[in-house]
């Protein structure tokens, strides 16, 4: 692994439309409504969504996931065939060069779920799933032994409980988040090593 700083991000939320955090809603839990801030490559914008975090035990992989089999380019740096967008991590995992390749099994892991009719899930960018974990892991049933909680064991630095987000960063790396677990500390770590192992937990989103 290749720890790099760890450094919270201000997510922008705009209003949910009268869902509340942590509410069932289409397929998973309503986790926040963010307005993205797209790169130039992928046409800019600031289109709005309510993002939708799966249930744990049927949208989070049951053990730890490479993000890829090895350390290597994915597509083309900053261009639409990358997946290097910080916001649009249902581009990073369905239209970027990943694909549905078998190399990269925590995109598979999400790619290939179904649940409460809903067959579009995938792996959060680093924005996403920073607004997931600063919006929910306050929550009861998201706290340690709650029935959704997020990991605080398992990862192989310092205990604590890395996702990986679709987000990379170059050739060789790519950005995951932490929590504690019980109550917050939900940091952006870049420059993960992309063979590392971490937790996996699909998100959807609607788009408003």
């Amino acid at each position: 692994m290749i720890p790099g700083s760890a450094t919270p991000i201000l997510l922008p939320v705009v209003a949910g439309g009268g869902l509340t955090i942590g509410q069932v809603y289409q397929g998973g839990y309503y986790a926040g409504t963010i307005t993205y801030s797209l790169e130039s490559w992928l046409g800019g914008g600031t289109p709005s969504y309510q993002l939708i975090v799966a249930p744990k035990a049927s949208g989070e992989a049951s053990s730890t996931r490479q993000l890829k089999t090895s350390n290597t380019t994915t597509g083309t740096p900053l261009t639409t065939s990358s997946p290097r967008s910080d916001w649009d991590g249902y581009h990073n995992t369905y239209t970027s060069a990943v694909g549905t390749s078998t190399v990269h099994p925590a995109s598979n892991h999400c790619q290939g779920l179904t649940i409460g009719g809903y067959s579009d899930w995938y792996l959060p960018s680093k924005q996403e799933i920073g607004l997931a974990f600063s919006n929910l892991a306050y929550l009861t049933d998201w706290l340690t032994n709650g029935t959704e909680e997020f990991e605080v064991d398992g990862s192989s630095w310092n205990n604590l409980g890395f996702y990986w987000s679709s987000t990379e960063q170059s050739s060789t790396s790519a950005a995951g988040w932490y929590t504690d677990g019980a109550g917050g500390f939900a940091f952006v770590v870049n420059g993960f090593a992309k063979t590392e192992t971490f937790w996996v937990r699909a998100i959807r989103r609607v788009a408003i």
